[in-house]
């Protein structure tokens, strides 16, 4: 979708809205606008495209200012004090901020359903409106599985009100928005084609409502939702949160299905699945989020550098060192970097003097492709030309450096160019000491430029996981771990061998590194029921270059993990508060449990 035609879908838009009048000056068709017959029974098909396209833009994506990263253990957003407020279990149907998406969903909501009561209109060839069809129930069912796992059932709403209907309707069971939202999805599969080419690259496909499917069925059919009357015993409505019957095995099975069916279409391989050594996997890892398209990319959505509203926004410009010319928000936490493995599938131990006296020295490669840490190359250009001087190698500096002042016989204390202490942007740094590489593109300078790096909704290796994670929860670890030992495997680790909890703790921990940053954590932490393991403390380097004897300091830092932060869980976290104003609005609603 490109941003060229957001002027034109939005020209469109209020073309919808039409009014009656026997006035002939009020009939006179305006000529900065689109009416509500130009857009449906043309016969030139560009005005429902565009139409169409204006859905696309309101799905959520990662590269936002406070993506779900920032709620979870993943990220720090430089102590933004309302995202602490949430991940201490303070948010309220009152203080929805950013996650106060209820209204933009059902705006786009009703756009679907405007779409499928008009496209019979349409005089297009009939092959082309089945595909606009396809798109818009796959649009529909992404907003409302949204929805879903935010706020449990939500109402199902199928029409366009008009003014003179009743808009107060009941939330809907879990089962049942399930079960709506899988029809859309196969609805979907059934009309969309399996690829586009040019500009129409970015819209929904066969294998994206296949892939949204897969998704919705593995959630659903995850611990969370079997036990809603355990978690919340006094709330007298858990259907509406989850199921209150039926067997959770056969829905793993549908969910081993809906993963399988993907696999089976042939379409779709990880990229670059070979790698002959550590330092290629990790250039791979790195390279697939830099590609425009590439052999795992199921539903991506592409930007224009010009999107961004200025770089201030680019996630470049958001996310890199303040010593790069970055903003240091939305950082890495050290609980993120003590996930990865060591490269021999050892778990990282700061307890053993071998990985704790080189902490960043023979890791998953995958570490080296996401994550920036103190040493580390940051992108190919370079720091800005009046900082080279200070640092020629144009490396991570999140160390504090002992130096030693002869004229006061003391001790000084100096800090890196990329801290809260620097002498570049101090206040823009983050506080974990740590910064993500993946996603970002390294060949631009986010000071000056915004990156057009695509978002991926979904990717291969996420069906992969739904897959390997279906068979471990039905007993097939043999399967399961064939699976997962293929995303290892392109990441240049070795095989799991694991069994029972172990092999179902060992897949969670994989797909928190492998899916890092890619909206996944934040909602696997809550349906795996594990929001106790993941609120907490928080971890952030601490980087000290020591005084030698011969008063030089030395080029080895000594590194350890401090704690910074504090998070805490409640289990009202499961699910997010129904915003105040739309249980006022919608006297029919029924609040989440304990707010």
């Amino acid at each position: 979708m490109k941003k060229s035609n957001c002027l034109l879908i939005i020209i469109s838009l209020f073309g919808l809205i039409t009014m009656s009048c026997c006035s002939d000056f009020l009939e006179t068709k305006p000529l900065t606008e689109y009416s509500d017959v130009d857009v449906w029974e043309s016969e030139d098909p560009s005005l429902i495209e565009s139409f169409l396209s204006q859905i696309y833009i309101e799905i959520e994506h990662g590269f936002e200012k406070f993506p779900t990263s920032v709620y979870v253990d993943e990220a720090d957003a430089r102590a933004n004090t309302g995202i602490l407020n949430v991940n201490s279990g303070s948010d309220s149907p009152t203080s929805g901020g950013y996650w106060h998406q209820w209204p933009k969903i059902y705006q786009a909501v009703r756009y679907c359903n405007i779409a499928l009561e008009n496209l019979e209109r349409s005089p297009i060839e009939e092959e082309l409106k089945d595909r606009f069809r396809g798109e818009v129930h796959f649009l529909r069912a992404m907003y409302y599985h949204q929805l879903l796992k935010l706020y449990g059932g939500i109402p199902i709403i199928t029409k366009a009100y008009k003014l003179t209907d009743n808009f107060l309707l009941p939330r809907s069971t879990f089962s049942d928005c399930v079960d709506f939202i899988v029809k859309d999805c196969d609805d979907a599969a059934v009309l969309l084609p399996q690829e586009y080419i040019g500009s129409d690259r970015g819209r929904a496909t066969k294998g994206a409502a296949m892939a949204l499917k897969s998704r919705v069925l593995t959630y659903a059919a995850s611990d969370l939702y079997h036990n809603i009357e355990r978690v919340f015993p006094n709330y007298k409505n858990p259907e509406l949160l989850g199921y209150t019957e039926g067997s959770q095995i056969e829905r793993w099975k549908k969910a081993k299905k809906a993963a399988e069916d993907i696999i089976n279409l042939g379409l779709y391989d990880l990229f670059k699945k070979n790698p002959t050594s550590f330092e290629e996997a990790s250039k791979n890892c790195q390279d697939l989020f830099l590609t425009y398209g590439n052999e795992e990319d199921i539903f991506i959505r592409y930007f224009r550098s010009d999107w961004w509203s200025g770089v201030n926004t680019c996630p470049l410009q958001l996310y890199y060192p303040n010593g790069f010319g970055g903003r240091g928000n939305n950082v890495p936490l050290g609980n993120l970097v003590d996930a990865f493995e060591m490269n021999t599938g050892l778990p990282f131990d700061w307890n053993n003097p071998e990985h704790s006296s080189n902490p960043y020295s023979n890791r998953d490669p995958r570490f080296y492709a996401f994550i920036i840490y103190n040493g580390s190359s940051v992108r190919k250009m370079g720091r800005d030309a009046s900082l080279l001087e200070k640092d020629p190698t144009s490396t991570l500096q999140v160390g504090r450096y002992e130096k030693w002042n002869a004229s006061t016989n003391s001790i000084i204390i100096e800090h890196g160019l990329d801290t809260r202490q620097s002498s570049v942007r101090p206040s823009e740094a983050g506080f974990t000491g740590y910064y993500i590489r993946k996603m970002m593109d390294p060949t631009i300078d986010g000071w000056f430029f915004a990156q057009d790096i695509p978002w991926r909704y979904f990717r291969y290796a996420e069906v992969l996981f739904n897959y390997a994670e279906a068979c471990i929860e039905l007993g097939e670890e043999l399967e399961a771990r064939k699976y997962l030992n293929m995303i290892r495997n392109r990441a240049g680790m070795p095989d799991v061998t694991d069994t029972g909890d172990d092999l179902r703790n060992r897949m969670r921990n994989e797909k928190r590194i492998e899916m890092m940053y890619e909206d996944q954590r934040y909602y696997d932490v809550r349906r795996w029921m594990i929001g106790e393991e993941a609120y907490g403390d928080c971890y952030a380097a601490n980087v000290l270059y020591p005084l030698l004897d011969d008063k030089t300091t030395s080029a080895k830092p000594i590194i350890s993990h401090v704690k910074f932060q504090k998070r805490k869980w409640h289990n009202k976290m499961y699910f997010k508060p129904i915003y105040h104003d739309e249980i006022l609005r919608n006297n029919m609603l029924i609040q989440n449990p304990e707010y």
